[in-house]
């Protein structure tokens, strides 16, 4: 990402430098950061700063990621614009949801552009309307402001049952495929099926349960598509999608979609390191009015947000609400997109204790998670056996540490996701240091080989 053409001097910048307090260095070290969260290995330096205060632009996207790092530092929204850098701006969240869709379905196509426009997670887009328990649902953009054009005509009741039982149908697949292979295997295909295929039936002249029963479904889709993308270590479209899931179900009056999407959203800023937004995402999907399943996954993600800000005591009475919950749900159907059963509840356990300093805890609860997951079920399995290894390797078992890695190989060869790959990489950092003991020098070669078929190499992604 070296920058362009020469400009005159930014006085912007430099007036937003002096603003945030920040040095060049410290501009460049919050850029390189959020290029991480948009999967971009970036090494900027003070140099690279001093470049753009002199005038230079760095290629698509450095100006959205500049301007998202001013952001997050003087509390308020910067645009890259008023950062001092000319051209295309951050339009897609103005957008209609038809043109959202489509540009969200090209970046997860070949569509380089198009990724570097939405590649981008801006923390401000964390905060999101409440549902009111007495007040009806939040005041969004209503979702048929697309125009005439993208209008379904002729649409019937039997028609729209059709639809949803296809649409139906398709969520379905889609979740067991990304549960076995990974997000990365349909995220192109399921955001191309959303745009193009489920989108124009959110304008059908529906109303009732009919329309009701289409929202849902759709943003169950919108919801699943924010999943891989997340999975595929795509966090702007994750996002984006997340927001439009939240959207269609607050727009369909679907209190459980709306929780479901707030829930993934907490995940997401969560898994990023933005523990309090993570936590007040969370705690805004907390209701009584849904179903007991929906409150017990909401309150294991409350308890993972607690524990990530330090509140042990409340973190260990929610996961434990959780489990109470959970026992009165066993015979509850999984949601479509966010399953949840002891094995999940489990890795959260693991994930309040590892939080709250207590591996030994949170190696018990990874253990206890292991044997839970089913065996469609591959991609959380090996990312529990990932966790586990590095667990048992903090506690000075090596020789389990080698033999839980060796599973997580077993595992990963079929898994197209970047979580999976992640954290291979993850553990053949850890296992380097151990490298003169036989059996860890075994599976340094064995991950390294796994490494080559995963294509784990470091890719900067097309700018």
């Amino acid at each position: 990402m070296n920058g362009v053409a020469r400009g005159p001097s930014n006085d912007f910048l430099r007036a937003l430098l002096a603003e945030a307090e920040w040095t060049g260095q410290d501009l460049a070290r919050a850029v390189n950061v959020v290029g991480a969260e948009a999967g971009l290995g970036l090494r900027y330096g003070r140099a690279s700063v001093s470049q753009w205060v002199s005038g230079t632009r760095p290629r698509d996207p450095g100006p959205a990621l500049v301007a998202e790092a001013l952001s997050r530092r003087l509390g308020r929204s910067v645009t890259a614009a008023e950062a001092g850098f000319a051209g295309e701006p951050d339009v897609w969240w103005g957008w209609s949801l038809p043109a959202k869709l489509a540009e969200l379905a090209a970046a997860a196509g070949a569509d380089r552009r198009a990724a570097r426009r939405v590649c981008v997670y801006r923390l401000a887009a964390c905060e999101v309307p409440v549902w009111r328990t007495g007040g009806g649902r939040p005041q969004v953009t209503d979702l048929r402001g697309a125009g005439d054009r993208d209008r379904p005509v002729g649409w019937t009741a039997r028609m729209a049952g059709r639809e949803l039982e296809l649409a139906t149908i398709v969520v379905r697949l889609l979740s067991m495929v990304d549960q076995s292979y990974g997000g990365g295997v349909m995220r192109a295909p399921a955001s191309a099926f959303l745009a193009h295929v489920v989108g124009p039936w959110l304008n059908a002249p529906l109303d009732g349960r009919a329309r009701g029963e289409l929202m849902a479904v759709c943003s169950q889709l919108a919801h699943l598509c924010g999943f891989m993308s997340f999975d595929d270590h795509a966090q702007g479209p994750a996002q984006r999608f997340y927001r439009t899931s939240l959207l269609i179900a607050s727009d369909g009056g679907r209190r459980e979609e709306f929780a479901w999407a707030l829930r993934a959203m907490s995940v997401q800023a969560h898994s990023l390191g933005h523990f309090r937004p993570a936590l007040q995402l969370a705690e805004s999907a907390v209701s009584p009015r849904l179903t007991v399943l929906t409150r017990a996954s909401v309150s294991g993600q409350v308890a993972v947000a607690l524990a990530s800000t330090g509140s042990r005591r409340r973190a260990l009475r929610e996961i434990g609400k959780a489990e109470e919950l959970l026992d009165r749900a066993l015979d509850t159907p999984s949601h479509s997109v966010g399953s949840y059963h002891r094995a999940a509840l489990a890795f959260q356990k693991a994930t309040v204790h590892a939080h709250l300093h207590d591996p030994g805890a949170a190696l018990e609860a990874l253990r206890e998670a292991l044997p839970l997951w089913s065996a469609a079920e591959r991609r959380s399995r090996a990312i529990t056996l990932a966790r586990m290894a590095e667990l048992e390797l903090g506690q000075g078992l090596l020789e389990e540490a080698v033999a839980t890695a060796h599973r997580f190989l077993d595992d990963c060869s079929q898994i197209h996701s970047a979580r999976v790959r992640g954290a291979l990489t993850g553990l053949r950092a850890r296992f380097r240091p151990h490298g003169k003991n036989q059996a860890a020098r075994a599976l340094l070669q064995r991950a390294a080989q796994a490494a080559n078929a995963l294509g784990t190499a470091q890719r900067a992604a097309p700018v």
